[in-house]
C-alpha cells in the first residue's frame, strides 16, 4: 500500500483518495441539485467578481457575465472531473498494472459524469446535457493523464536515485 508521511503520521493514499473521491461527487451532487435559477445566480456572481472591464472594443459588460458563467462552468466542469479521474485512479491498488488502473478511473468517473447528468434531468429548470458529459470525460481524460505522466515521471526519479545510491 502506498503511504505518505504528513506531520509524521503515516496515511494510506487509497484510504485518503476515496473519501475525497466521495466527498467530492457529494458536494457535486448537491450542486447539481439546485434548480436552474440559484445554478444561474451563483454562476453569474462567481463571474461578476473576476469580471474584466471591457474598454468598449471588446464585449459589452452587460453580456460579460453571462458569458464569464458559462465558461467558468465548462472549466469547473473540466477541474472537478480531471480531479474525480485522478482520485479515481489513485484510490486503486498501485500493483495492479497502470493501463487498467487508468481505464477504471476514466469508467468510473464518467459513469459518475453519466449520472449527474441524468439527476439533473429531474431538477427545476435544468437539463442533463450529452454535450456536458463530453466536457467532463476531457476532465477525466485530462486528469487522468496527468497523474499518470506525474506517475512516471517519480517512477523514473526513483530509480535514478537507488541507482546513484548502489
Amino acid at each position: 500500500m502506498q503511504k505518505i508521511i504528513f506531520f509524521n503520521k503515516e496515511l494510506d493514499v487509497q484510504k485518503i483518495s476515496r473519501i475525497c473521491f466521495v466527498l467530492i461527487a457529494l458536494i457535486m451532487f448537491y450542486f447539481s441539485s439546485q434548480p436552474g435559477d440559484e445554478s444561474n445566480e451563483l454562476s453569474d456572481s462567481f463571474a461578476e467578481l473576476i469580471r474584466i472591464e471591457s474598454d468598449g472594443s471588446g464585449m459589452l459588460i452587460s453580456v460579460q457575465p453571462l458569458v464569464l458563467g458559462l465558461n467558468l462552468r465548462k472549466m469547473a466542469h473540466i477541474g472537478i472531473f480531471g480531479t474525480l479521474g485522478m482520485l479515481a485512479f489513485l484510490s486503486q491498488d498501485e500493483r495492479r498494472p497502470s493501463r487498467l488502473r487508468a481505464l477504471f478511473a476514466i469508467i468510473v468517473s464518467y459513469a459518475y459524469a453519466c449520472v449527474d447528468e441524468i439527476h439533473q434531468s429531474f431538477v427545476s429548470g435544468r437539463a442533463g446535457m450529452f454535450a456536458d458529459t463530453i466536457i467532463d470525460l476531457i476532465g477525466i481524460l485530462l486528469g487522468v493523464f496527468f497523474i499518470l505522466i506525474v506517475n512516471k515521471v517519480l517512477i523514473v526519479k526513483f530509480q535514478k536515485r537507488i541507482a546513484y545510491n548502489l
